[in-house]
């Protein structure tokens, strides 16, 4: 944070303090460079934390997640850190994920269909979900089975209006061949139209003879 933006920090700190703290990890700031900076250069005392992680919890996803958080992204600007954090722990869900970067699971999880069709993430057997259990990636047989019925229940619906309207499309062909059927029973109708197919075949060849 440089210019204006800085200047303005500086005096927003110098006029109403420092709210958030400065967090350490291993003795070092982790999050909040610029509000140190910030407070340095207003005089104002500096807060300080210290953070520790714990399982799959990682420094950089912690400060991808705060920059989320804090920041007003644009959706593609979102989904770009949530790509990092997929790369930095790709075993975490798309729930686990989401919750992080305040976005749908729906978000996370095409992100990351598009990161392992590119080979940018490694596909993974189990993810852990938001309570830290670990879960398969992929749906048990059970459910891929209950799945498939529901598809088979949808393909009789289907069907049963596929049926419905052949039935229709019968009842108009009937129709229309009685509707023919009453215009060539009209006097003069047949005569006329043997004598138009007549013109019509006098031109054409069959097996090397002109029709007569």
């Amino acid at each position: 944070m440089e210019g204006a933006e800085f200047d303005a920090l500086v005096a927003d700190i110098k006029a109403h303090g420092l709210h958030e703290v400065i967090v350490l990890y291993e003795e070092k700031i982790l999050e909040g460079r610029n509000r140190y900076r910030a407070c340095v250069a207003a005089g104002v005392p500096v807060k300080l934390g210290r953070v520790q992680f714990h399982g799959d919890t990682d420094p950089v996803a912690y400060v991808i997640s705060k920059n989320i958080h804090r920041r007003h992204l644009t959706a593609e600007q979102k989904r770009e850190l949530i790509a990092r954090l997929l790369k930095i722990i790709p075993e975490a869900s798309d729930r686990q994920i989401a919750k992080q970067a305040k976005v749908s699971d729906k978000t996370v999880g095409a992100v990351r269909r598009e990161k392992e069709a590119r080979a940018e993430i490694p596909h993974v057997e189990k993810r852990t979900d938001t309570k830290g259990r670990k879960q398969p990636a992929k749906k048990p047989p059970a459910e891929r089975k209950a799945a498939k019925r529901d598809a088979r229940v949808i393909s009789q619906y289907l069907g049963e209006r596929v049926g419905v309207l052949a039935a229709r499309l019968i009842e108009l062909d009937a129709d229309l061949a009685r509707e023919l059927a009453g215009l060539l029973l009209q006097p003069g109708v047949s005569t006329r139209l043997w004598n138009d197919l007549t013109t019509m075949l006098s031109g054409v060849v069959i097996d090397g003879d002109a029709a007569s």
